[in-house]
């Protein structure tokens, strides 16, 4: 078990209390702060074009009033490309992570979806940091995987009290 798993226990429930509409918000900033976070950062390669793309659409339906945007073209085939050309450490779980933001009818992205990309998100910060032995004892020793946990709570907090 990982000490996301641990920490983020209540994450779903709270999500759940969370309107559909406020549930991409989260996502994308949840996606955009991981991306901040991640040291070094990702290089720019297809698999990082295709995060920052889909990001950009994501915004641009929040912008919009849309909360559930569509399937960009070609995405599924985008990112089977850029994850067989091999990644590297944190860029394949992002990259499920933006797909998870999209396909969602009305009213938009449900609570297991959002669910999936917290930890899609922790996940990539904890890949980045290459610990040898992941543990939690090992990840809570660790400031980035703290810090991802941390912002991730002030995140969902934030998007409470606009619900």
């Amino acid at each position: 078990m990982l000490l996301w798993d641990q920490e983020m226990r209540s994450a779903r429930s709270e999500i759940s209390e969370l309107a559909p509409s406020l549930r991409l918000t989260v996502a994308v900033k949840t996606i955009e702060q991981t991306l901040t976070a991640l040291q070094p950062p990702l290089s720019d390669s297809p698999a990082s074009r295709i995060i920052s793309d889909s990001l950009r659409v994501c915004q641009e339906a929040i912008e919009s009033g849309t909360y559930f945007p569509a399937v960009p073209e070609n995405l599924e085939e985008a990112v089977g490309n850029a994850i067989d050309d091999g990644p590297e450490p944190g860029a394949t779980p992002l990259l499920m992570a933006v797909v998870n933001c999209f396909g969602h009818p009305e009213p938009g992205m449900g609570t297991e979806e959002l669910f999936t990309v917290l930890s899609d998100c922790y996940q990539a910060v904890l890949e980045r940091e290459q610990i040898e032995v992941v543990t939690p004892e090992a990840e809570r020793q660790n400031l980035r995987c703290r810090e991802a946990i941390r912002v991730q709570k002030e995140i969902l907090n934030a998007a409470r009290g606009n619900s």
